[in-house]
């Protein structure tokens, strides 16, 4: 058991990505989003969710395993948009970054799970 600050905690378990969670996380896109830099849409992954879980599953999984992400994942499209005032002046655009989805799938599931732990070992306080 790790210490922290005279405190011990249980070390986290490895994430294991399952099928279910992978077929609801594909089955409730908003298929309304812009896609990443992959340019798969949130439509496509949406009505092929069945299809496609138990592929991306395997893909989320190897990737933990591998302590790798593809190199597509690491690419994003920057985009103006229009905050307030005038339109033709840059400082009232704000960027934003449109990243491949299934990497922000994956990204859900591990915050997800890395959430648990800390809430289940009451490592966070209210603060």
């Amino acid at each position: 058991m790790p210490e922290i600050g005279g405190k011990r905690y249980n070390t986290m378990n490895d994430i294991n990505i399952t099928l279910n969670g992978v077929t609801k996380l594909l089955k409730d896109l908003n298929p309304n989003k812009e896609s990443g830099s992959d340019e798969i849409t949130p439509r496509i992954l949406k009505e092929l969710h069945e299809e496609i879980a138990p592929a991306v599953t395997f893909l989320f999984q190897k990737s933990l395993n591998l302590g790798q992400t593809p190199i597509d994942w690491k690419h994003a499209y920057v985009c103006p948009i229009f905050k307030k005032g005038t339109r033709h002046e840059p400082t009232n655009y704000r960027p934003v970054s449109l990243t491949c989805i299934l990497c922000k799938l994956m990204e859900h599931t591990i915050v997800s799970n890395v959430m648990k732990h800390l809430e289940n070992n009451k490592v966070l306080t209210k603060f």
